[in-house]
């Protein structure tokens, strides 16, 4: 009973260690790297440089160049935040290297840009004079000049164009909307789609009724419609946009065509109303490219007007480095097991002639070392590690459970 215990006592210490062992084992991730050298400006959305000052919905060009650090992993980041009086366009770009294969993907949302690096940087350096570039949108007003980005937890300011930072939107004429106005954009949450707005004078109107037609392949995005009337003066009107005052929501309805190449919308005006503004979304037609013209007109009780706009890409990025050839792992031989392994005793003692010889088997294990795919070095040697250290064990475990067994028996 004794050598029983012992041996399981032994059996569960010796799996304790083997299963803390194996826990240990370092594992690699991705980092968040810094990059180097790094030159930030704002241009106009065709990267012209802008002279007069911002107003609050106009778009500009972020550009960035700087240098990557060696020994970069697949998986590793970097990421630059937005001030919050700039809103990231939504986008998506690959990272191209000098010779256009795809190092990586850029994927810009409304707070900042992450771009991840893939497989290709593994083993390689000389990642240098790399560029980015993205679309942002003045968000809210501010009389800053200089706004902060936040690049791997370094702050950088940017002078924006002009003097006084962003101001207000509007006519800034004094005047209100006369007639039917439209124009559009790409929606800066999804630049799949088109954003079209009518804003048209409804003073002394108590209803309207219109249809807007979609061309170039687009179609309605079901339930985007959204409506508001305006009650001010001309002076208040120029600044209507950035302070959101006067502004009230109305029902509308709103019914597409069967291919949702048209929408129809007509409701009610409430008295005293001075400005109407609709806006909805469409889906730009498949295979929409960079340059293609896309347009949108309007007809109806309030009259006609028409907007075209250039679909443009929202971001890009790529380098023009001298990348070293890939290094070739190094992958050392795999540990061998100690060979000195406890032999149980050949000399077992005659039992007497009263109790029954039993016949003792010892299985002899057969361990198997898989030899893995090697990924990195550091992956090569943390798994063949452990993979010999349990194979050892397992070895030595049995030989200890069948040295138990033998024990056992003799006392019987």
């Amino acid at each position: 009973m004794r050598a029983r215990l012992g041996g399981l006592m032994l059996l569960v210490s010796l799996v304790t260690w083997a299963v803390a062992s194996v826990a240990a084992t370092p594992v690699a991730h991705a980092a968040t790297v810094a990059v180097e050298n790094l030159r930030l400006s704002v241009t106009d959305t065709d990267g012209n440089p802008i002279t007069g000052q911002l107003s609050q919905d106009d778009r500009l060009r972020l550009q960035a160049t700087f240098d990557l650090p060696d020994d970069l992993a697949a998986g590793d980041v970097y990421v630059i935040e937005f001030p919050e009086v700039l809103q990231g366009v939504s986008a998506s770009t690959p990272i191209l290297s000098p010779d256009g294969e795809e190092i990586g993907v850029c994927a810009v949302s409304a707070a900042s840009a992450t771009c991840t690096l893939g497989d290709f940087v593994t083993g390689r350096d000389g990642f240098k004079d790399f560029y980015f570039w993205l679309t942002l949108a003045a968000s809210t007003t501010t009389t800053q000049e200089q706004v902060p980005f936040t690049i791997g937890g370094e702050i950088r300011y940017v002078d924006l164009p002009g003097t006084g930072g962003i101001g207000v939107t509007g006519d800034g004429d004094g005047s209100l909307p006369e007639g039917v106005q439209k124009d559009g954009w790409q929606y800066s949450a999804d630049t799949s789609q088109v954003q079209w707005r009518i804003i048209a004078d409804v003073t002394g109107r108590s209803d309207f009724a219109l249809t807007d037609t979609f061309g170039s392949g687009m179609t309605y995005t079901a339930d985007s419609v959204t409506a508001y009337v305006w009650s001010g003066t001309a002076d208040e009107w120029a600044s209507a946009g950035s302070s959101g005052a006067g502004f009230e929501p109305i029902e509308v309805e709103a019914t597409p065509s069967s291919d949702g190449s048209e929408i129809s919308i007509s409701g009610s005006i409430p008295s005293g109303s001075n400005v109407l503004v609709l806006s909805y979304l469409a889906e730009t037609p498949p295979g929409v490219q960079e340059g293609d013209v896309l347009t949108n007109s309007v007809t109806g009780t309030l009259g006609e007007a028409s907007a075209r706009i250039t679909y443009s890409v929202m971001a890009g990025a790529g380098g023009n480095g001298v990348l070293t050839p890939p290094r070739t792992p190094v992958v050392q031989d795999e540990p061998v097991p100690s060979e000195a392994v406890p032999t149980p005793s050949e000399t077992v003692p005659t039992p007497s002639e009263t109790v029954a010889t039993p016949t003792v088997t010892v299985a002899t294990p057969s361990v198997t070392v898989a030899t893995p795919t090697p990924t990195t070095p550091g992956d090569v040697l943390a798994d063949t590690g452990a993979q010999g250290g349990i194979a050892a064990i397992l070895a030595a475990l049995l030989l200890v459970a069948g040295t138990a067994t033998v024990a056992l028996h003799r006392r019987r």
